[in-house]
């Protein structure tokens, strides 16, 4: 978004002895939102996930590990100046990357995890891990450790995407990275036999120890016989840090970190079957990687909805579908990029 601002051509001059040093240049104009911090008397490091407590007045936030401080969920009252808040669980020995509410949290207090850590599963290397926590929310606010159960795990040593959250339909809904920390090593972009470089759906209302998700018998792939995991729900994706939907339309939008030249918007409206391939490794954006063993332009791709070249920024955070009381905004994508900490809106 840009204001109406008109151009303007400035000269500016600085005196110097007897003879005047100018800068003549036509500005960008006013930008057309101001950024203002909120939470201020909040002790931070490192916050990395934030969100509302449904049916109530608290946040709840995700603390990344820093400084020699562990890894920990916690949560406080919204407003602004409110300094108090309430350790929920610490994470020592894993990093966690977001969390989601159980769409029945008023009454089951369940909280799902996306967390990374070593597991011996994988002769100790790290992987990645959904699990479900219960929330004691009387007397006092906490999450007993020993209450985890274990929903999904999978290797990776690069990257781990790092989103998870219910669709309308009250599906399990997670983005998975390719698993590698560059140029897709383990070609799990375009291959179906792993969970990795995908958004995966699964459905977690019944789930036990014995059986800890099921998979929706209308995800794309169930009954395939070329060995495809049938929880892929789209593929394609390098590292989808942070997906959303639009909580009015349940469209899906997923910001996915580039490699070397551009980062994307991916999109899947609501009416979607699924089994979307988003191009990567062979596309970033929507430009031909190059990579060995890559058909470019597939029409079988499902293209971005928005592109930007790393002249602008380096890692695509995603964002959200503005749906607040300013109607104007309403529909609005708004989104946020780690490196050149700037926000766009479309």
């Amino acid at each position: 978004m840009r204001s109406s601002v008109p151009m303007l051509n400035l000269q500016i001059c600085e005196p110097r002895a007897n003879r005047r040093r100018c800068v003549i240049g036509t500005p960008e104009p006013p930008l057309p939102f101001t950024v203002e911090p909120v939470y201020k008397s909040q002790a931070w490091h490192a916050p990395i996930f934030i969100a509302p407590e449904p049916g109530s007045d608290r946040m709840f936030a995700l603390l990344h590990e820093s400084s020699g401080k562990p890894t920990e969920l916690v949560t406080f009252r919204d407003e602004p100046k409110v300094a108090e808040r309430t350790q929920l669980i610490e994470l020592r020995g894993r990093i966690a990357y977001s969390f989601c509410f159980d769409p029945d949290y008023a009454d089951n207090g369940q909280l799902y995890l996306f967390s990374n850590l070593r597991m011996d599963k994988f002769d100790g290397s790290k992987a990645n891990r959904i699990s479900r926590f219960v929330v004691r929310r009387e007397p006092e606010w906490a999450i007993d450790p020993q209450s985890e159960h274990v929903i999904l795990e999978w290797p990776s040593r690069g990257h781990d995407g790092g989103g998870i959250a219910f669709g309308h339909d009250g599906m399990l809904y997670i983005s998975t990275g390719d698993g590698t920390s560059d140029s897709d090593k383990w070609l799990s972009g375009q291959t179906l036999d792993d969970l990795h470089g995908s958004v995966l759906r699964i459905d977690i209302r019944d789930s036990t120890p014995e059986k800890p998700y099921a998979i929706p018998p209308d995800n794309p792939f169930v009954g395939n016989s070329q060995d495809w995991r049938e929880e892929i729900w789209a593929y394609g994706i390098r590292n989808p840090w942070r997906f959303s939907f639009d909580r009015l339309t349940g469209d899906l939008y997923i910001g996915d970190v580039g490699q070397n030249a551009w980062e994307e918007i991916d999109f899947q409206p609501a009416s979607s079957p699924g089994g979307e391939n988003y191009g990567w490794r062979c596309m970033e954006g929507f430009n031909c990687t190059g990579l060995s063993g890559c058909t470019c332009n597939d029409t079988a791709l499902t293209p971005p909805i928005h592109e930007y070249g790393h002249n602008l920024g380096c890692s695509v955070t995603g964002g959200v579908v503005y749906r607040g009381p300013i109607s104007a905004l309403s529909g609005t994508y708004f989104f946020g990029d780690y490196c050149s900490a700037r926000i766009w809106s479309f």
